[in-house]
């Protein structure tokens, strides 16, 4: 499984970094200023919001198909630093 870092604009959605595990994901998002806020109500998707109040997310990726992530890899990701 790979692990998409997605940037939700007002009108789109952009793909900010492809990812092979969920906490260089993470890392990315909190190296843009990206701070853990919630896991989505569908998917489970994590959820992070910036200082511009930009939000961004974490979804899974197996073949081109969007997955959820594992919750077990979930409650074992460090969502901070």
């Amino acid at each position: 499984m790979q692990y998409q870092v997605i940037k939700h604009l007002k009108t789109k959605k952009k793909l900010i970094k492809l990812c092979d595990s969920l906490q260089e994901a993470i890392n990315t998002i909190n190296a843009n200023g990206g701070r853990f806020n919630h896991l989505s109500y569908v998917g489970g998707f994590p959820v992070f919001r910036d200082d511009h109040n930009h939000l961004f997310s974490i979804q899974g990726l197996v073949s081109n198909i969007v997955c959820s992530i594992n919750k077990k890899e979930l409650e074992l990701a460090r969502f901070c630093g």
